[in-house]
């Protein structure tokens, strides 16, 4: 057995933090960002306001970090400060993009400018108010704040970046996939044949040898052959058409808000593959436009990610988050990695037509920003006593070894099945189940083997190693993903789709597939994460995936967990080419413990047992005060004020001269240079007068750093908060999303 890894711990500042500050080296805050931050309550006649949580570690759904606290009182013209440390626990909601910071411990407080006793009863009132309670804070703020925390690192190295057969069309086209040479059934009582190992609704009539391909709205395409070619089907023999459902409530509100062209123009070609392939079509010679401040030029006639670099002569395509590169637009095609494009791919202007591509662009505010959403986990409470999973399988259970461990996995049911030293464990739409037998009973598992979590990429059981078990008590199971578990892969220095491999289905009495990468136009949404599309659509060919009186949505494992199956848009729609509203319908069903199997989730009142019950009275309201005050590692405090950076000194707020700034370096004792009125304890000793107050034992951090820290802080505070009214916008149809997004034919 190989020699297993422990997982790394890392610090990183993303270069999208490291923005250029202002002269005295801090960044700009932006005042009133229109988000709950700070937060404020009252006790014992102190209003205590809670200044937006700093983040130093984050691993799986515990956070450490601290934050600034201000005290004042009625007949006081100052307020106290001063820094809280805690450690906690995140519950997330990826749909609603919310997380709440629960079961708070106060590790620490550090007032330096009370007497201890003072200290000891401002502890307190923190300790009383954490008791039982949670903080809310958008899923963005604590994505930019997360920046510089300690975290796992999720990149990986083995990914399969071959390039796909890539097919060109000067004309509108969409692209049928066909998993290997077709395989047809019979359907029972008909005579008609199916297409089995296609997602798309494919049928041969016996009668007259016609092969029909549900289109979508009562169109269909017919074809001597499932290869081609296809042509426009006038009328189709009702014993064929009867056999797709009427549209239910999804596909309704679909059809009722679809961009609808002025004039539909005729039928897209279908182009059948039958390998792992993507398809480019533009509406004629392909017709370029200059993209401002760059060597490149986009390609307008198509719903494809095609520029031009006019320095090189090179075609550039992005493909499942994955960028190519061709002479011509025939091919071949190469990969290039999304660290080595030409640096004019940084320079496109994030708020241009092209700009939701800087994404997979290395280097780039909102590639930091993607692979920090890889790190957020979706959690849930879930019923220990739940039994709901039904594994079946295809005959009897096969197992197939697990390249480079001792595991194997089930090859012959659609439930992700694994093997370890004679028990079996399986995931369902984000939880770990375990049994002594792959039949089952199944329960929730409260631990899974360490080595589960080094399945390779090459094996289509990798994205359970994103699926983890937090914590256990007599009655919940805490458990949550990270976005790989729904084939969202951090690697060089993008996010990508999938990890590039190909599985062949299973297929016996029942077809089974495997996910993949290609064939789907799949496109990254900020909000929703990965959206599927087609390559064209004029407006009235939506495609009919899956979903037959034969084969009622049968096959979510084509797209994995994700259930990319209830959320197939045409067009811009499927989020191809939409930018930051790519497939929102999809993502509102983003949450898969809540919308998938929510009769699992623990009932709230045993999730609460154990906690304590809050006092209502010190429940917090959002504070008017600006989100401006922050602590560094030390405890020592800062705040911006009209574009000034202060710091907290002698019960007072001072702008150090950058002259006395740069004095204030570790002395060579290592214990921070400090004015007399204010000077450290020695060093290696911690201060802890009786009342519980510890300041954190000093250490030396050099002046520079500790600006740059607190300018990635205040940078990441107030991207959080933008970010955060963006998503606002985006659910109720507000204002034009950021990031651009072409428009077909522009």
């Amino acid at each position: 057995m190989r020699m297993l890894k422990p997982m790394r711990l890392f610090m990183v500042a993303f270069p999208a933090f490291s923005l250029a500050a202002p002269a005295d080296g801090f960044a700009q805050d932006t005042g009133d960002d229109g988000t709950p931050w700070p937060l404020e309550f009252e006790d014992q006649g102190y209003t205590v306001v809670l200044y937006q949580p700093q983040p130093e570690t984050f691993e799986g759904n515990r956070l450490t970090g601290r934050m600034a606290i201000e005290v004042f009182s009625e007949g006081r013209a100052e307020s106290d400060f001063g820094t809280a440390w805690f450690d906690s626990r995140v519950d997330t909601d990826r749909e609603d993009r919310t997380a709440a910071i629960r079961d708070i411990e106060v590790a620490r407080t550090y007032f330096p400018d009370v007497t201890p006793e003072q200290a000891g009863a401002y502890a307190r009132i923190l300790e009383e108010f954490a008791v039982g309670r949670g903080m809310e804070i958008s899923l963005d703020q604590l994505l930019t704040s997360i920046s510089l925390a300690e975290r796992p690192d999720l990149s990986v190295a083995d990914v399969n970046n071959e390039p796909p057969e890539v097919i060109y069309r000067d004309r509108a086209a969409v692209l049928v996939t066909i998993d290997g040479d077709p395989i047809l059934e019979r359907i029972d009582g008909t005579d008609l044949m199916a297409v089995v190992n296609t997602a798309f609704a494919i049928l041969l009539d016996l009668g007259s040898g016609r092969h029909f391909l549900y289109a979508g709205q009562d169109l269909w395409y017919e074809s001597p052959a499932v290869t081609g070619p296809w042509e426009f089907a006038e009328s189709v023999p009702p014993h064929v058409s009867d056999l797709i459902p009427p549209p239910d409530a999804d596909e309704r509100e679909m059809m009722a808000t679809a961009e609808m062209p002025d004039e539909p123009g005729p039928p897209p070609e279908i182009v059948v593959a039958t390998v792992p392939s993507e398809l480019i079509a533009t509406l004629g010679s392909a017709q370029f436009t200059p993209i401002t401040g760059t060597q490149l030029m986009v390609v307008g006639n198509t719903e494809s990610d095609l520029l031009f670099h006019t320095a090189e002569q090179l075609y550039y395509v992005l493909l499942s988050g994955r960028w190519f590169r061709s002479g011509s637009l025939e091919g071949p095609w190469e990969y290039v990695p999304s660290d080595s494009l030409p640096e004019t791919f940084q320079d496109i202007p994030p708020d241009s037509e092209m700009g939701s591509i800087r994404i997979h662009v290395g280097g780039t505010e909102e590639a930091g920003e993607a692979i920090l959403d890889a790190h957020i986990p979706q959690t849930a409470a879930i019923d220990r006593n739940d039994t709901s999973l039904d594994v079946e399988y295809d005959g009897d259970p096969v197992f197939e070894p697990i390249e480079g461990t001792d595991l194997s996995w089930a090859v012959n049911t659609d439930v992700q099945v694994v093997e370890a030293d004679g028990r079996y464990f399986a995931v369902s739409d984000g939880v770990w189940y375990t049994s002594a037998s792959p039949d089952g009973p199944w329960y929730v598992a409260t631990a899974v083997p360490e080595e589960i979590y080094y399945i390779p990429p090459s094996s289509p059981m990798h994205n359970v190693t994103y699926v983890h078990v937090y914590d256990s008590t007599p009655e919940v199971v805490y458990v949550g993903f990270t976005p790989g578990y729904t084939h969202t892969v951090v690697h060089h220095t993008t996010v990508v789709h999938h990890t590039g491999w190909w599985w062949g289905p299973w297929w016996s009495t029942r077809f089974i597939p495997r996910t993949s990468a290609w064939g789907w136009h799949v496109r990254w949404n900020p909000w929703t994460g990965w959206g599927v599309g087609f390559t064209w659509s004029n407006g009235w060919f939506t495609f009919g995936i899956g979903r037959t009186a034969w084969r009622p949505w049968c096959c979510s494992t084509w797209w994995g967990p994700s259930g990319f199956h209830r959320g197939f848009h045409a067009g811009r729609r499927a989020g191809f080419r939409s930018g930051f509203w790519a497939g929102y319908a999809a993502g509102r069903r983003s949450n898969l413990y809540r919308n998938r199997n929510p009769g699992r989730l623990a009932p709230r009142d045993a999730i609460e047992r154990g906690r304590g019950v809050p006092d209502e009275r010190l429940a917090a309201r959002p504070s008017t005060r600006p989100n401006n005050v922050l602590a560094d590692r030390d405890g020592n405090l800062y705040r911006r004020v009209d574009g000034r950076m202060e710091e907290r000194r002698g019960g007072g707020w001072e702008r150090p001269s950058p002259g006395e700034r740069a004095t204030r370096t570790a002395d060579r004792t290592g214990q921070i240079a400090r004015p007399p009125a204010r000077e450290a304890p020695p060093t290696g000793q911690i201060q802890r007068p009786a009342t519980g107050q510890q300041r954190p034992q000093t250490r030396a951090q050099p002046t520079r750093n500790r600006q740059q820290e607190l300018n990635g802080t205040l940078q990441s505070r107030n991207r959080g908060a933008a970010r955060t009214q963006q998503f606002n916008r985006s659910r109720t149809g507000g204002a034009a999303q950021p990031g651009g997004g072409r428009r077909r034919g522009d």
